[in-house]
């Protein structure tokens, strides 16, 4: 629907509500009424086709299917937990929820040069 593609990248928003298309404009420049008003007219004589579009595009957003962010083998059983959740205590796996969101930005627990600072200036 050329209409609708053309109002959108002008910077209107259309979505469905009952039988009527609500529209708003989102864009930061105020369109050119003298472009808009005939788009606007011609998308008024076409609503049933619009609705219909509309309905279709919604639908399809609906359909669609967001991979799994993370490889199969690397699950532990998909839904139980993130594997991210996992950390290894003593040489045993705990399951700690959110451990690696309370790591501290910018700082290692191994920054590679502690080693150096300990090592003696002579050998």
């Amino acid at each position: 629907m050329k209409v609708l593609r053309k109002l959108e990248k002008l910077g209107y928003r259309f979505q469905l509500e009952g039988g009527q298309i609500k529209f708003k404009h989102e864009g930061r420049e105020r369109p050119d009424p003298t472009v808009v008003k005939p788009l606007l007219e011609e998308l008024k004589a076409r609503k049933l086709e619009v609705i219909e579009y509309l309905q279709a595009r919604e639908e399809e957003r609906r359909c669609k299917v967001i991979p799994f962010p993370y490889p199969i083998n690397q699950t532990l059983g998909i839904g139980e937990y993130d594997p991210m959740d996992i950390r290894w205590i003593n040489g045993k796996p705990v399951l700690d929820p959110g451990w690696w969101k309370r790591i501290p930005k910018g700082r290692s627990r191994d920054r590679p040069g502690r080693l150096l600072n300990r090592l003696p200036d002579r050998l």
